[in-house]
């Protein structure tokens, strides 16, 4: 294990440690350190033997119901007693160090050994049996670790044996604080490996939700790859509650048992998952994994076949519409160019004043008013002159009407029926209003200055292509989706309390996909100006300065404003594109954070208040990125290079 990088706080810290313990220990060098806290290796004088010392970290210790809950949970684990476990000798707080000093294991930790890749089955069983036999035996006492992970687990250098570190510690800072801790910048536990339930944010947990960490942890051992990746820690959260892994045996070649009972310890029910540890190391040993508690048999997954495409649900299943819908629902590229093709849209103005009031005047004449049809049967024969010339140009009436190449003009028609009855409908109209709003989505309009124009949702999603925002883009676009479809399985009540929630779903996937846009614009343009090349000709120039040549030192000299003048809007660009780039970041973390806080608010973790204040909160950023999205636009048009001369 590398030695931590010493910083002048890290050195002064390590100082006082040495001076408050110099009595009792000899203080040696840092040997990790994380969330939870910093660990030295030691020496104890009177006994003669190697100690690791664990502190918890300053920012953490000085809040007493964190310090108290954290002697009270080290003391616990001291009575742990198992040859898997790390034993503890001393719990203790001096002089603002809180510690315990435990055993020292000389070798490495787990997430070492997995930076070389994946683990063999049998190495892997055995580990998964000596941490499942360890948990099996703290749970016995009532300690959950609630912390589960590679660098909770140990590896004896010299014998291989496995032991188990930091029971109780997750619960001692997660527990012993009022309100969680994002502020202070510490991690609270380890997203990566969390269950289920433990992302929900339930407070009641027990021992299985230490099996769900530790079918993580087997699954990377097995696969070289974690179960779930994300690039936020929401999104990752979101993941372990709602997706369904990828069985192994469709990633590495496993013994079908093992693959069976980690797939087991990774349900997301605790009820379906082995109901202790000791089934866990039995299953191990025997091959014979037990029955989902809840159905009374194990799922097709389990027994090796591949998952189905109902086993769970994930948001990217969810949200995408099915094969008929996306091609009768979603136009394509083609439909979109033809769409917004500008005779086109010329036309579409001109048609929509003349339907309005041809409509107008034919309701005045059947109610008895003087009839002036015959204004609208000359404007008829100026609009299809018009619409002639469009015909001829290849364009016809579903280019008009934004309608998909297989649609018919019944079914126009048929819209157009139904539009009119839900005047008088309430039922009809939700239908419309509906129907209306998926067409929105699938085709509508960028309200972002700059991001897309006319054409928005997939046009604009079209425009990015396979740039480096397009992941981002459409991630934001099926969120967003979800959030509505969690909206719908919420009790009426509640939804009713939350009338913000969907619109800023909305809002932000929009401007992610506008934010999107510009960023591709802004890169593009500033491919076109290298401030490498830049600065070598103005090096160049400012090399050739002659006094006595003045007609070309008076070009010289315009062309070196020229430049320079393009050299700063270059590096103002750099500067907006910087700034644009971490909102895109901010936009998609609030929006899966919404996410997260309705599967949470369904799981009874959350309330609706707090829901609605990350509401409105997100309406706030989307509001803010306006601006720059405007600014990004005008830094994309000053950073174009002047012409020569």
């Amino acid at each position: 294990m590398s030695e931590p990088r010493i910083s002048q706080s890290d050195a002064e810290l390590r100082s006082h440690v040495v001076r408050v313990l110099e009595t009792q220990y000899e203080v040696e060098k840092e040997i990790g350190r994380g969330g939870m806290g910093i660990v030295y290796k030691g020496r104890d004088k009177r006994l003669k033997r190697p100690v690791a010392i664990k502190l918890l970290p300053p920012e953490l210790a000085f809040r007493s119901e964190i310090r108290s809950r954290f002697l009270r949970e080290a003391e616990m684990a001291a009575q742990l007693s198992h040859p898997h476990i790390v034993p503890i000798y001393s719990v203790d707080e001096r002089e603002g160090l809180v510690y315990f000093v435990m055993a020292l294991v000389e070798g490495e930790n787990l997430a070492t050994r997995l930076q070389r890749g994946p683990i063999a089955p049998d190495e892997s069983r055995r580990i998964l049996r000596e941490v499942g036999d360890a948990l099996a035996y703290a749970h016995a006492q009532n300690t959950v670790h609630r912390d589960i992970k590679p660098d909770n687990i140990l590896i004896d250098g010299t014998t291989g044996r496995t032991m188990v570190t930091d029971f109780g510690i997750a619960r001692a800072v997660t527990e012993g604080a009022e309100q969680k801790l994002t502020g202070t910048g510490i991690a609270i536990g380890t997203p990566a490996f969390m269950s289920p339930e433990q992302s929900a944010g339930e407070r009641e947990i027990d021992g299985r939700t230490d099996l769900y960490s530790l079918g993580v942890v087997a699954y990377q051992m097995l696969c070289g790859q974690l179960p779930f990746n994300a690039t936020s820690t929401p999104a990752l959260l979101v993941k372990h509650l709602s997706e369904r892994p990828v069985p192994i045996d469709q990633r590495a070649l496993v013994p079908p048992d093992l693959a069976r009972a980690v797939m087991c310890c990774l349900e997301k029910n605790p009820d379906d998952r082995f109901p202790d540890a000791k089934a866990f190391v039995e299953a191990l040993d025997t091959g014979r994994v037990p029955t989902r508690a809840s159905t009374g048999a194990v799922p097709a997954y389990l027994a090796g076949a591949p998952a189905p495409a109902g086993a769970g649900w994930s948001p990217a299943a969810s949200s995408a519409p099915p094969a008929s819908a996306a091609a009768s629902g979603e136009p394509t590229l083609e439909e979109l160019q033809r769409w917004n093709a500008p005779e086109v849209v010329d036309f579409r103005r001109r048609i929509g004043p003349f339907l309005f009031v041809t409509g107008a005047l034919v309701l005045v004449n059947l109610v008895g008013g003087p009839n002036f049809t015959f204004v609208s049967a000359f404007w008829a024969i100026s609009i299809a002159y018009k619409y002639a010339k469009l015909w001829s140009d290849g364009f016809d009436w579903r280019d008009v009407f934004r309608q998909p190449r297989d649609k018919i003009l019944v079914d126009v028609a048929a819209e157009t029926l139904d539009d009119a009855r839900a005047i008088f409908n309430k039922e009809k109209r939700a239908e419309v209003r509906e129907r209306e709003r998926q067409r929105r989505l699938s085709q509508g309009t960028s309200p972002i200055p700059g991001a897309g124009g006319a054409a928005g949702g997939v046009a604009s999603l079209a425009a990015l292509g396979s740039g480096p925002y397009a992941a981002t883009a459409r991630q934001a676009q099926l969120d967003a989706g979800e959030v509505e479809r969690l909206m719908q399985g919420i009790p009426a009540a509640d939804r009713a309390r939350l009338p913000d929630v969907v619109p800023s779903a909305r809002n932000l996937a929009e401007k992610v996909t506008g934010i999107a846009l510009a960023l591709t614009a802004l890169d593009r343009e500033a491919g076109t100006a290298s401030v490498v090349a830049i600065e070598k000709e103005i090096a160049t120039l400012e090399a050739q300065a002659n006094p006595l040549d003045r007609a070309a030192s008076e070009t010289r000299v315009r062309r070196l404003a020229t430049l320079k003048r393009t050299r700063r809007a270059a590096a103002d660009a750099e500067g907006k594109r910087t700034e644009l780039r971490a909102r895109l970041e901010s936009c998609a973390i609030a929006l899966q954070n919404m996410k997260l806080d309705l599967l949470r608010l369904q799981a009874g973790a959350e309330t609706w208040q707090h829901v609605t204040s990350v509401a409105m909160k997100a309406m706030e950023l989307a509001r803010e990125v306006d601006a720059q999205v405007y600014a990004g636009d005008e830094v994309a048009r000053l950073q174009r290079p002047a012409p020569r001369g």
